[in-house]
């Protein structure tokens, strides 16, 4: 064996073929496809909003069908709304569908996941991806929105 190689213990194989196993297991858990075995998650709460520029640089969220106002985000706030909105938006518009009349749909599941859902483009946002703080973003929209009228 050549001078500059170190020799490796059958222990220390064993070790890193464990952890490499274990890496792998958990990256399969974490992220196992939706036709996965796994329970489905219920709306627990929803909010249909209306998102609008104003001429001052602030966003008013409105409820979609009452117009019920939810919430003004402020010029030089909410940065991490403004970006995924924005994305959303510029989405919609590369695909013909810029109507501002459409909904984001807001959902907060009974397994505590937050998604966005716009019905224009079809894309879901799984809110958890963006960190605590960015969800809770989302989360305080959720909370602000009057609930669904009850049957």
């Amino acid at each position: 064996m050549p001078d500059n190689q170190i020799p490796l213990s059958r222990p220390l194989i064993v070790i890193a073929i464990l952890l490499g196993v274990m890496v792998v297991i958990a990256f399969l858990q974490r992220y196992e496809p939706h036709g996965g075995a796994q329970p489905l998650a219920t709306p627990v709460r929803t909010a249909d909003l209306l998102m609008r520029d104003n001429p001052d640089g602030s966003i008013a969220v409105t409820q979609a069908g009452t117009g019920r106002r939810v919430t003004t985000l402020q010029p030089k706030t909410n940065a991490f709304l403004r970006v995924l909105l924005t994305g959303l938006v510029r989405e919609r518009r590369r695909e013909g569908e810029g109507s501002p009349a459409i909904p984001f749909h807001l959902t907060r599941w009974s397994d505590g996941r937050l998604t966005v859902d716009d019905s224009a483009t079809g894309r879901l946002i799984e809110l958890e991806a963006f960190g605590h703080t960015n969800e809770a973003a989302f989360a305080s929209l959720l909370d602000l929105s009057p609930p669904p009228p009850t049957r």
